[in-house]
């Protein structure tokens, strides 16, 4: 399933839905993912998004199920609605960094709130190997969280 047939997948869902899109957009989502990000732009976002982003989850699950039963080959994509998520993948990146400036200044470890599997992998991503911060998972289930450990210079 190519990127256009995403896109006119998402307008029809959207259309049976009865939600007005004014527009669709697309673009790859920078490292580590590197996966189109396809945008929703409409008036109706408070509909889709719902409480806590649970909505947005939902139509996420939807559209790739049913990109899946289309073409079960399809490639990995996300679909955002008037930016909700690129906001909150940057809202997680100030998180993590504001933690890391923390480790940094009380020389500790510094531990995040619980992260799904894809907000952990984005803040590793953020702190590379060799650096004065090394990160790792803790916890299970929901509960699962990213700590922030200052390693100093002294790790190089």
């Amino acid at each position: 399933m190519n990127n256009l047939e995403i896109r006119n997948l998402i307008q029809e869902t959207m259309e049976r839905l009865g939600v007005e899109v004014t527009d669709i957009t697309e673009e790859i989502l920078e490292a580590p993912t590197e996966t189109p990000l396809f945008t929703i732009r409409t008036p109706d976002s408070y509909m889709l998004i719902g409480r806590e982003g649970v909505g947005f989850q939902a139509l996420n699950h939807l559209i790739m199920r049913l990109a899946i039963a289309k073409d079960p080959d399809v490639h990995k994509f996300t679909v955002d609605i008037n930016g909700y998520y690129k906001e909150s993948l940057e809202k997680i990146k100030q998180k993590a960094r504001f933690g890391a400036e923390r480790a940094r200044s009380f020389q500790a470890s510094i531990e995040l709130e619980p992260m799904n599997a894809f907000e952990r992998l984005i803040v590793h991503s953020l702190f590379p190997e060799g650096g004065d911060i090394k990160t790792r998972s803790e916890g299970a289930g929901s509960e699962r969280r990213v700590v922030l450990m200052f390693v100093g210079k002294e790790a190089f």
